[in-house]
């Protein structure tokens, strides 16, 4: 598994996506696109998918034993 925290928000002009500080698991990753599970904070039990230039400029990754708090 592959847990990336969120480093800077993202927004649409309809929503808040994600939040600094939120956690997302990577599920896949395809034809361009990276399709992510929210976990922990504002996304958590949220599907999404993002071009990995969005990726890049908004998460970090952290240590892949990365424990959930629930």
């Amino acid at each position: 598994m592959i847990y990336l925290e969120c480093i800077k928000g993202y927004f649409t002009e309809e929503n808040v996506v994600f939040l600094e500080g939120d956690v997302v698991e990577v599920l896949s990753v395809e034809e361009g696109m990276v399709y992510l599970e929210g976990v922990s904070g504002w996304c958590k039990g949220i599907e999404m998918n993002f071009s990995p230039r969005i990726i890049a400029e908004c998460f970090k990754t952290i240590h892949h034993s990365y424990a959930i708090k629930n």
